[in-house]
């Protein structure tokens, strides 16, 4: 038992399958809020109850023996507890797939110049820009940060972040964002492309495309985001993708988020 706070300390929350009865979802969804927990209930029934993913933060656990223990819990004696996963800390579940510079301007009047710099830019780098890509550049929600920024990028899929069979899109985000992870800037796609374009060259596979998760950009009544792919050729291609918040991503797209530094 001595050594349980030092395991439960590799963590920074546990995630619970709880089941609730129907008549009682309000009052357990008051009661989690009330408590700083996130929920997430499903439509899903199982044995009559109502599924919910709840994610309680580590710190609220006494500690972790296989079941779930603390002054969160007490609180769930009357619901049916199926499934508790621990989550890694950031840093230990998501290593650091690259870490790029953004930004660069001095005040908001430069970025029209420092968007024609960076459309330039990516044509000499032998970068293509797809039609979807070329209008998102374009649109005011196209942003460049004020001051050069470091950011720590990570890359994982929609399979690794639990759903073997694909699931929605803002079923996956919020996933990514229990797990700590953030949507990267709208400029990370085209500063990957121009700073990493050699490595990416020689490690994606041909017709393979990063989904570079960011808030999106509406181009032609479509919410998109930019994303990088490779051709045949290994040219780096820059893309605009449908990123409809009910729309299916595939369990194999490939996704890029944002870590956030300690």
């Amino acid at each position: 038992m001595a050594d349980i706070p030092k395991i439960a300390g590799t963590f920074e929350a546990f995630r619970l399958t709880v089941g609730v009865e129907p008549n009682k979802l309000g009052w357990f969804i008051k009661m989690c809020l009330k408590m700083g927990i996130q929920i997430n209930p499903t439509n899903e029934l199982r044995d009559d109850n109502i599924v919910c993913r709840v994610t309680m933060p580590a710190d609220s656990l006494a500690a972790f023996n296989g079941t779930p223990i603390g002054k969160c819990c007490m609180h769930f004696k009357s619901e049916k507890i199926w499934l508790m996963c621990p989550m890694p800390k950031t840093d230990l579940l998501f290593s650091i797939w690259r870490t790029i510079k953004v930004g660069g301007i001095t005040q908001i009047d430069d970025l029209p110049e420092a968007v024609r710099k960076l459309q330039n830019d990516l044509t000499h780098a032998n970068v293509e820009i797809d039609n979807w890509a070329i209008d998102m550049l374009g649109k005011r929600a196209f942003v460049i940060a004020i001051g050069e920024i470091e950011i720590d990028l990570v890359r994982t899929s929609v399979a690794k972040l639990g759903f073997s069979e694909g699931a929605k899109c803002y079923t996956v985000y919020d996933r990514a964002f229990e797990f700590g992870l953030q949507l990267c800037p709208r400029e990370t796609a085209s500063r990957i492309c121009l700073q990493c374009r050699n490595q990416l060259r020689n490690q994606l596979k041909t017709d393979e495309c990063l989904r570079i998760c960011s808030e999106t950009i509406h181009t032609m009544n479509s919410p998109r985001i930019f994303a990088v792919c490779r051709e045949k050729s290994k040219k780096l291609r820059l893309v605009g993708v449908s990123a409809e918040q009910d729309g299916h991503l595939h369990q194999d797209y490939e996704l890029v988020f944002q870590r956030p530094r300690k």
